[in-house]
């Protein structure tokens, strides 16, 4: 196989991670966005010519990682997830003989303590949906994907492979299909409700009706693009980062974050939460008590009874 332009390379290597290593869904978009990554800093250092790939040795490996640390600010466990990337990368090269040696093999992950997911305040994620007017079907599209992320507690992943036949709107749930093909149903809120059925009624339909799906599984999906396809994961973050004030770092994965802290400031016990976020192992959501000690400090104080002591009179 021989591959003339950069962008080519992602789209052969989902497949690869599709088809030969039965990678997630997620995985695939996941690794396939930071080849893409490595491979623009590779071709602004070396030029257009895809052939000086096979030449990638580790000394360009640890120029692109020191890359990721200071220019992206990737954090340990990002750097770990590049690695992976590039490790699964570079043996797909190799199966297609770009390659013949593996220029990751000298790099080790990095051991990284728990780390305290990032939240944004109540006030921040009101003043950030209130920036999507919901006067066009692309607007009624967005502004029902984050309502409902943040009112649901839902990842990326689980909140693009949704159909309209996942809610129950009587209920104000929503079937999703988690982590290792783990179903739950999660409730949302009611301004995510309104949301959700403006979009429905009006701005679904004639998203469906732009174009011609590729696949029939497709037509069911909920969250549509401006050709009447599904909405990919780098489409959406495009969408999120739009919504950012100037200097302003987050991730879409922080409203997830973001909602059980809340749930926990509102007095939420931790076992709740483990389910609603669809955490297999409670030490997971854990994480969450450790964003603000008077989280903790605000429940004692709450629920904690009163003490009397009597003295003995002698």
């Amino acid at each position: 196989m021989r591959i003339h332009e950069y962008s080519q390379f992602s789209t052969f290597f989902k497949r690869y991670l599709a088809l030969d290593q039965r990678k997630s869904k997620n995985t695939q978009e996941t690794y396939a966005l930071e080849i893409e990554h490595f491979l623009r800093f590779f071709q602004q250092k070396y030029g257009n010519d895809t052939s000086l790939l096979s030449k990638c040795a580790p000394h360009d490996i640890q120029d692109y990682l020191y890359h990721a640390r200071t220019e992206r600010q990737c954090s340990e466990r990002t750097i770990n997830k590049i690695l992976s990337a590039l490790r699964n990368f570079f043996v797909f090269l190799s199966q297609e003989t770009l390659h013949t040696t593996d220029p990751t093999l000298d790099f080790s992950g990095v051991k990284y303590g728990v780390e305290e997911p990032e939240v944004l305040s109540e006030q921040i994620i009101e003043r950030m949906l209130a920036k999507i007017k919901d006067d066009t079907p692309l607007n009624q599209r967005t502004r029902a994907l984050f309502e409902l992320i943040y009112s649901a507690g839902l990842r990326i992943s689980e909140a693009l492979d949704l159909t309209i036949a996942d809610f129950d709107f009587d209920n104000n749930t929503v079937r999703v299909i988690g982590k290792g093909a783990k179903e739950r149903y999660a409730p949302f809120g009611i301004k995510a409700k309104e949301s959700l059925c403006k979009y429905i009624e009006s701005g679904h339909a004639q998203l469906k009706n732009k174009g011609i799906m590729k696949s029939p599984a497709g037509k069911k999906m909920l969250f549509l693009n401006y050709k009447g396809e599904p909405l990919t994961r780098k489409g959406a973050w495009k969408l999120f980062r739009a919504l950012l004030d100037p200097g302003m770092k987050a991730k879409i994965h922080t409203l997830r974050h973001s909602y059980a802290s809340h749930l926990l400031r509102a007095g939420a016990n931790l076992r709740t939460v483990q389910i609603l976020l669809g955490h297999s192992d409670i030490k997971t959501t854990q994480i969450y008590t450790h964003i603000h000690t008077d989280i903790l400090e605000f429940l004692h104080a709450k629920h904690a009874l009163p003490i009397s002591v009597e003295c003995d009179t002698p």
